[in-house]
């Protein structure tokens, strides 16, 4: 069964460009690009990998991050930040993210994260 992940970024352009790439790995991409609708899509088909931009229209990442270990996502599914902002090791930790990957985004770079961590699930 395919992996789905959820990659949340109000950069359109961007997420799109995310999503095609992880497809062609031969995994399930759902997009959002608002906290609401991140809450909505995840509740609707809970993923096993988050992509986390910090900055959104509604609210911040964080805040989203937050609600969604409240809700649909358990704490084991990995968090990946992925941002212009610069986030600390700590900040990463505080919130319960397992990784960075630093905007302007190398493929190579997302993909051997999202790879680690999604086969570090069984």
């Amino acid at each position: 069964m395919s992996r789905r992940i959820l990659v949340v970024d109000d950069d359109w352009f961007l997420a799109d460009l995310v999503a095609t790439t992880l497809r062609s790995q031969g995994w399930t991409v759902h997009l959002a690009g608002s906290r609401a609708e991140a809450l909505a899509v995840a509740a609707e088909c809970p993923p096993d990998l988050l992509l986390l931009d910090i900055v959104l229209p509604d609210g911040t990442g964080w805040m989203l991050l937050r609600e969604l270990r409240h809700g649909p996502l358990p704490v084991e599914v990995p968090v990946v930040v992925v941002s212009s902002m610069p986030v600390t090791r700590s900040e990463l930790r505080r919130h319960g993210a397992h990784g960075f990957v630093p905007k302007p985004l190398s493929m190579s770079h997302l993909l051997n994260t999202v790879r680690a961590l999604l086969e570090g699930q069984v």
